[in-house]
């Protein structure tokens, strides 16, 4: 490694092939060529920029979730973001009867921390805003770059959004407003999210944990244990969705999946779950082979019968 100029002055700590899919959720994935796990958003920011100049094929990796990576070598540098630091960084209110009553507070998050984690906080510092996001899995830079893929718009996390801290694509350093991050992820331009700041409004901690709760249990009715990926198609255009047409102009990909009558369909060890269209869950050994083949027969058959392409809201590579 020492002697390949393109690495040299990335990261004293990169790994070449290294085995990956104990990184991934799905546990499928062969190896990266070279990996890198970082722990700050200085060295994040450095390393994606290093690899940009290098002309590095790059892949930012959370959790894990929504990601499938190829059952041999993934071809590019793999950079797990391990920066997971959140805190209040501020709150406004009043005093009454020499007693501050918050009336927001300021949320700061690094990209790489786990949505869960960062929703039980908010919750049990008594705070509303997050709530219904409770038990989602991934990270926080994760959900905000599938945010306007997300078809349930209740645990979209833009609704608390203030700022984003991101490098553009071109290794710029931009802190943009809610609306303006919004605006380029509908663009589809590049990014790499470092950091978001969320108001947060007082609330119950008891109503609260209530509330995410019933959230959680609504979405295991979509999700079982068996899930190898959730929500794995984006919603549809609402051009789409009137001409199909589907029930009440639903934007949900799942509609169309058993329009097409593929509830159940299988390939190998993976099927689509016969409960909801746009979870696919493990029947046994699963190959990545087998999930892209299923992929690329739901969309086929969408296309076919229905006359919709529909799109993949997951980041799929087949390098």
């Amino acid at each position: 490694m020492q002697n390949n100029p393109q690495v040299r002055r990335i990261a004293s700590s990169i790994r070449e092939h290294m085995e990956v899919s104990r990184q991934i959720a799905s546990g499928m994935g062969g190896t990266a060529r070279f990996y890198v796990e970082v722990q700050t958003l200085s060295e994040l920011q450095r390393i994606v920029n290093d690899a940009g100049e290098q002309k590095m094929h790059y892949l930012i990796l959370g959790s894990g979730y929504s990601v499938l990576l190829p059952d041999k070598e993934f071809h590019g540098i793999v950079i797990k973001n391990s920066c997971r630091k959140f805190n209040i960084i501020g709150r406004r209110g009043k005093f009454v009867n020499g007693r501050l009553a918050v009336e927001k507070a300021m949320l700061f998050v690094e990209s790489g921390a786990v949505v869960n984690q960062v929703v039980r906080f908010v919750i049990s510092e008594g705070y509303s805003g997050m709530e219904q996001s409770l038990g989602l899995p991934g990270t926080i830079g994760g959900a905000l770059m599938t945010e306007n893929r997300q078809a349930d718009p209740r645990i979209r996390l833009s609704s608390s959004l203030f700022s984003v801290r991101l490098l553009d694509g071109k290794g710029n350093l931009l802190e943009l407003s809610a609306a303006d991050f919004l605006g380029k992820l509908e663009r589809r331009e590049e990014m790499v999210i470092l950091s978001a700041i969320f108001t947060l409004l007082p609330g119950s901690p008891v109503e609260l944990w209530q509330t995410g709760s019933e959230a959680l249990r609504e979405r295991e009715k979509k999700y079982p244990r068996e899930t190898l990926l959730a929500e794995v198609f984006s919603p549809l255009d609402l051009s789409d969705a009137l001409r199909v047409p589907t029930p009440l102009r639903t934007q949900e990909a799942h509609v169309l999946v058993e329009k097409a009558g593929l509830l159940g369909k299988q390939v190998g060890g993976v099927s689509v779950f016969e409960a909801y269209g746009n979870t696919l869950v493990c029947l046994g050994e699963v190959k990545k082979s087998d999930v892209s083949a299923l992929i690329w027969e739901i969309q086929e058959t969408v296309y076919r019968r229905l006359g919709v392409r529909l799109a993949l809201r997951l980041k799929h590579f087949t390098l």
